[in-house]
C-alpha cells in the first residue's frame, strides 16, 4: 500500500538547499549574489553583482532537483505516507481512543466510546492495493519482501496473529519509513486492516523511531488509532479477529496484545481473504535504511470458522533493496516467515 539512489558531493548537497524550490515546481527566484572587494584607494566596498551567472548555476544545479535519477515520489504538504503508499492528506484519519468505525451504506462513520457520530466520510473507491516492488537494481519502494496466503475455502478467516519482535535501529537514518505487519484483504485489494509496526515519519505521526499504530483501509478512506513508541527488543503480538457477521457484512478487530488502542471495524462489505505477512519501506537511499539481520514472524496462527485450513505459504521478494523471505514452517498453527535484511 514506493528505494532511492540519490547523487553524492555537490548535487546532493544542492538538493538539500533548494529543496524548498523543488516543491514548488522548480519554480526558480531570480537571485542575485553579492561579493565585497576592498577598494584601498576609496576605503569602501565595491559590490560586484553576479546575478545572471548565480542565476543559471543555480538553474544548473535545480536540474538535479527538477530531474533525479530516480522516479520515487516524495511527501508533499497535501501527501502523507501510509501503509497504502502516498495517500492524499485529507483521506487518512486519527480515530479517538475508544472510537469504531462502522460502514453504513455507502459512508464511513466514526462513533466515540459512548455512540457519539463524531466524523462521517465518503469512500472515493480509487484505492486498489499498491502492486509489489518490481525486482529491478534500483531501490525500490513499497512491499519488498512478503509472504502470503489466499483463503478460497468456504469458511471465513476468524482469527490471524503473529509474533515478531521490534528490530534494532537501523545503520543509517535518511528520512526513511518502514512497515512491518500481518495483515488481511478481501479479494479485490480494495481494503486491508493491518497491525502495523512503523520506522520513521507516516500520516499517523512518528519519527527515528519505533511505534506502532493499527490501520483500516477501503476504496480511498484509511484510518489509524493513536501511535504508541515502542522499544526495541520488545515481543509484538498482531492480532486480527472476525467478531461477527450480520447478513453480507463483516465485523473485524484490530490489535497488538498490551499495547496501544484497539481498531475496531464493523459493517465491512467484503469478507477479509488474502492474509500476509510484509516489509513494507518508502524512500531507502540504501540498504543500510533497514535493520540489520532479521525478522522472524513466528507463532502465526489463522484459523477460519472451521478450524486450522491446509495453509501454504508464497513470497515475494526485491533483491534491490537487500530483503528476503523465507519460510521456516509451513502451515496455520505455529507458522513462521523470515524476512532477511
Amino acid at each position: 500500500m514506493p528505494g532511492l539512489a540519490f547523487h553524492k558531493g555537490l548535487i546532493n548537497t544542492a538538493r538539500l538547499a533548494l529543496n524548498k524550490a523543488s516543491r514548488q515546481a522548480c519554480q526558480l527566484p531570480s537571485p542575485s549574489f553579492g561579493i565585497l572587494f576592498p577598494r584601498r584607494f576609496l576605503g569602501n566596498f565595491l559590490v560586484i553583482r553576479f546575478s545572471v551567472v548565480m542565476y543559471f548555476s543555480l538553474l544548473a544545479i535545480a536540474v538535479g532537483v527538477c530531474f533525479p535519477f530516480t522516479a520515487t515520489a516524495a511527501p508533499t504538504a497535501s501527501q502523507v505516507y501510509t501503509p497504502f503508499g502516498l495517500r492524499p492528506a485529507d483521506s487518512v484519519h486519527q480515530i479517538p481512543d475508544g472510537a469504531s468505525i462502522h460502514h453504513v451504506g455507502s459512508d464511513i462513520h466514526i462513533l466515540d466510546a459512548k455512540g457519539t457520530l463524531v466524523q462521517k466520510t465518503t469512500p472515493s473507491g480509487n484505492f486498489t492495493r499498491k502492486p509489489h516492488a518490481a525486482n529491478t537494481p534500483a531501490l525500490q519502494d513499497g512491499w519488498v519482501a512478503y509472504a502470503y496466503w489466499m483463503n478460497t475455502g468456504k469458511y471465513p478467516i476468524n482469527y490471524f496473529d503473529t509474533l515478531w519482535t521490534v528490530p534494532p535501529a537501523p545503520p543509517k537514518s535518511d528520512g526513511q519509513t518502514i512497515f512491518l505487519f500481518n495483515s488481511i484483504e478481501p479479494s479485490s485489494g480494495d481494503a486491508i486492516l493491518q497491525p502495523v509496526l512503523q520506522w520513521g515519519v507516516s500520516a499517523a505521526g512518528g519519527g527515528p523511531y519505533w511505534s506502532i499504530a493499527n490501520w483500516w483501509g477501503i476504496n480511498g478512506v484509511f484510518h489509524f488509532t493513536p501511535l504508541v513508541k515502542v522499544q526495541p527488543g520488545r515481543v509484538l503480538q498482531g492480532i486480527m479477529i472476525l467478531t461477527g457477521t450480520a447478513g453480507s457484512t463483516y465485523n473485524y478487530v484490530s490489535y497488538f496484545n498490551g499495547i496501544g488502542a484497539k481498531l475496531i471495524v464493523n459493517g465491512v462489505p467484503e469478507q477479509l481473504k488474502w492474509a500476509t505477512e510484509t516489509l513494507e519501506v518508502y524512500s531507502l537511499q540504501s540498504k543500510s535504511d533497514l535493520p540489520t539481520g532479521q525478522t522472524l514472524f513466528s507463532n502465526i496462527h489463522l484459523r477460519t470458522t472451521a478450524g486450522y485450513p491446509p495453509v501454504t505459504w508464497s513470497t515475494v521478494s526485491s533483491s534491490a533493496d537487500g530483503a528476503s523471505t523465507f519460510v521456516n514452517r509451513q502451515g496455520a498453527n505455529g507458522a513462521a516467515i523470515r524476512i532477511v535484511y
